[in-house]
């Protein structure tokens, strides 16, 4: 949660945090984490922050959310693969 909160202040300068992000994707790939789990969890974790900030869920703040799940998924799912073509 606190590296999505990061990415969520960072939206507009990402590449500073880059090579944390796409470290994940084949770390939660050793975890058997595959693409397909990512919309799930990433619904999950919008319905908990939403019952969390009650009030302070605003249309801005579902938005910002969603853009930095979406960011960090992609980049994730994205180095995963790569490092799996890297294994075949």
């Amino acid at each position: 949660m606190s590296t999505l909160a990061t990415v969520v202040q960072s939206l507009d300068n990402l590449d500073p945090m880059l090579p944390d992000i796409v470290a994940l994707g084949p770390r939660h790939a050793g975890y058997n984490v595959k693409a397909s789990d990512y919309g799930p969890v990433g619904e999950a974790m919008l319905w908990a922050l939403e019952a969390c900030l009650r009030g302070s869920w605003t249309p801005e703040v579902e938005s910002a959310w969603k853009a930095a799940y979406a960011t960090l998924a992609k980049v994730m799912i994205d180095a995963a693969g790569t490092l799996e073509a890297k294994r075949v």
